[in-house]
């Protein structure tokens, strides 16, 4: 493994597992999809959506190969969990000697065109994107009283049960 393999793959193949709880436990909890936290601002499924695709958006291109299309979603939490499912899996076949950083990436971000070689691709938009994604799927969760936490963000964190910060 190299360690832009890492950032590329492995590492969004984690976040996407915690995405796909983060999504399973909006449904345990009855968060409603169409939740947002502003009104100009994506609602959740669409946030999940966004973060689920965007690391097939990077590594796919660093392997010369065509991002899949994201396949229709039911609009559901449950659906959602699946299709992050989906997404993880087909990032798992990109291994470490199909990444060229090397390689000239063409991509649209929001209306403007951008052209970076692959390490910039990757670290300047990627990633950058993608974590945003997660991390708003994640709030709008908390601001809908979902009870979820660092932990279940990131994976890492662990706290005694009832514990807060405030």
């Amino acid at each position: 493994m190299t360690l832009f393999h890492r950032a590329a793959v492995i590492e969004p193949g984690r976040t996407l597992e915690r995405l796909a709880r983060l999504c399973s436990l909006g449904a345990e909890h009855g968060c409603p999809p169409e939740a947002r936290l502003a009104p100009d601002m994506f609602p959740l499924v669409e946030q999940a959506a966004t973060a689920a695709h965007f690391p097939l958006r990077g590594a796919f291109p660093l392997a010369g190969r065509d991002v899949p299309e994201p396949e229709p979603n039911d609009d559901t939490l449950p659906g959602m969990a699946d299709a992050v499912e989906r997404s993880a899996a087909a990032l798992a076949t990109i291994g470490p000697k199909d990444l060229d950083l090397t390689r000239e990436i063409a991509f649209e971000a929001g209306f403007a065109q951008h052209k970076l070689d692959g390490e910039a691709f990757l670290l300047r938009f990627i990633l950058p994107n993608f974590h945003f994604h997660v991390a708003m799927t994640y709030a709008i969760l908390r601001a809908q009283g979902v009870p979820v936490g660092k932990a279940d963000f990131d994976g890492v964190h662990g706290y005694p049960p009832g514990f807060r910060f405030t």
